[in-house]
């Protein structure tokens, strides 16, 4: 199965059996025992989801995928942390060729709505144009979190590497040690290098830092919001 998930053809995975173990099996034994998931797998893709996720996370991943000749395929990935604080798969969706598109997701954070999520506290997601907007006509009271590390990896094109020095890496390590900075302060701390190390005034990439919430900050404004949740939705 594995030898399978990894993209090597029936014959391929013959020939391995043959040379590694000296067991001769044919093609269609192979096919037949890969198959055997299939079933299972429509069933997990299918399964039904907690009314109310605190926070969500989705991305995509580009793979290579064989389906007739191999291509780079876009792979849609969502991940929930349940109101117990455990991580959850929601789904992975293969979509078509040609990138990540916000069209796509919202077939994909719509499938996620119909297998029962009401609502959603957060969404973490990158920067794709037009995903905000598909994530609030899903969910309208979710509130949408741009990633940190999007955020740093984009506001990084704005400085040179020259300018930047040999500490081109301190946003990132500084925003990977959560045991010892938290919050607002390491944000804060990654705008203030971000700021003097861009040639200009740097609003570009403060702007982009700024869209970073803290937890405090979220919570305060999804308070402020109506109380009155619309028809569908979960508090």
């Amino acid at each position: 199965m594995s030898l399978y998930a990894k993209g090597m053809t029936t014959g391929d995975i013959v020939n391995h059996l043959s040379d590694v173990y000296d067991t001769d099996v044919s093609r269609d034994l192979v096919s037949k025992v890969t198959d055997q998931v299939l079933a299972d797998l429509k069933l997990w893709q299918a399964r039904p989801l907690d009314a109310v996720y605190p926070v969500v996370l989705i991305d995509a991943i580009v793979l290579k995928i064989r389906e007739g000749n191999v291509a780079n395929r876009p792979v849609y990935v969502a991940l929930g942390i349940t109101m117990e604080g455990q991580r959850d798969v929601l789904g992975l969706w293969i979509g078509p060729s040609g990138g990540e598109g916000a069209k796509q997701w919202m077939n994909m954070l719509t499938d996620l709505r119909n297998r029962g999520i009401l609502d959603v506290c957060i969404v973490c997601c990158d920067g794709l144009k037009g995903l905000p907007e598909a994530i609030v006509a899903t969910w309208p009271q979710a509130t949408v979190q741009t990633c940190v590390v999007h955020l740093v990896r984009n506001s990084l094109r704005y400085a040179s590497k020259k300018v930047l020095g040999p500490d081109h890496a301190r946003p990132q390590t500084e925003l990977q040690r959560p045991h010892r900075r938290s919050g607002p302060d390491r944000v804060q701390s990654v705008r203030r290098h971000l700021g003097t190390a861009v040639s200009g005034d740097g609003r570009d990439v403060a702007t982009l830092l700024a869209r970073v919430s803290s937890p405090s900050s979220t919570s305060q404004s999804r308070s402020d919001r109506s109380s009155t949740p619309p028809t569908g939705s979960v508090r």
